[in-house]
């Protein structure tokens, strides 16, 4: 889920990553919804209901995503939100077996604009747009070979409204929330889902990383058998679809 990366006032120094051992530091951006600026959202919801039970605590620290990516690599955060496994070429992470979401991707488009849609296919050759970071050229291949990135969902939105581009793909929620909080009526728009990917916790590759990781597999199906997954996710409003491990 990488969205609006706005930076925020913070100070991190290296210290603050290295204290007890019973604290995870979560390094991510402040998206809408899911990691809000006060510490709530389903992201964090998850990651609290998997760890605190078993004496964790979360220690946030709010960053761009390529500072974020950084900090996870070399080990001076323990995690990062929001992968897709098929990105595991691109950076060295370790990599928990069990997701803890299933992300829709969507194109949105001008009805006006764009008279017959015909799957993936109808993007290639089109001036497409997604939020930098997201990487949607490693599941797209040839069909579009050239893109743009924007910094967030709300300024992709409003470039597709004014026709600088043809083609905005994003996450489904992300999106739905631009329009919300632009105030963009969704009847001239057609949104079309493109891709169905399981979305990753990913832990700094290091022995620590991997017990963390470990025990998040083993927290997390019981989070799912207890019920208690599908209800975090219905109090923050997400629809909820069962998980299974990546094989």
């Amino acid at each position: 889920m990488r969205k609006c990366v706005f930076l925020l006032i913070f100070s991190v120094c290296a210290t603050s990553f290295c204290g007890a051992s019973n604290v995870i530091s979560v390094a991510t951006p402040q998206w809408d919804g899911t990691t809000n600026s006060d510490g709530t959202g389903l992201f964090f919801d998850i990651l609290r209901a998997v760890y605190e039970p078993v004496g964790y605590r979360l220690d946030i620290q709010f960053m761009p995503w390529k500072r974020a990516l950084t900090l996870v690599q070399v080990a001076e955060a323990d995690l990062i939100i929001g992968f897709y496994y098929n990105e595991s070429d691109l950076y060295r992470f370790c990599y928990p077996k069990w997701p803890f979401k299933i992300e829709e991707t969507v194109a949105v488009f001008k009805k006006e604009r764009v008279k017959n849609w015909n799957g993936i296919s109808t993007l290639h050759g089109q001036s497409v747009l997604w939020p930098r970071g997201y990487n949607y050229h490693l599941f797209l291949g040839d069909v579009v070979p050239k893109w743009s990135e924007v910094e967030c969902s709300q300024q992709g939105l409003k470039m597709i409204e004014v026709d600088r581009a043809l083609f905005f793909l994003d996450a489904s929620d992300d999106l739905l929330i631009a329009f919300e909080k632009l105030g963009f009526s969704r009847e001239i728009y057609a949104i079309e889902v493109i891709l169905s990917e399981n979305l990753y916790y990913a832990f700094t590759l290091s022995p620590r990383g991997q017990k963390l990781a470990d025990l998040y597999d083993q927290r997390i199906q019981v989070l799912i058998k207890s019920g208690e997954l599908k209800k975090i996710f219905e109090k923050n409003g997400v629809k909820y679809v069962d998980l299974a491990p990546r094989g």
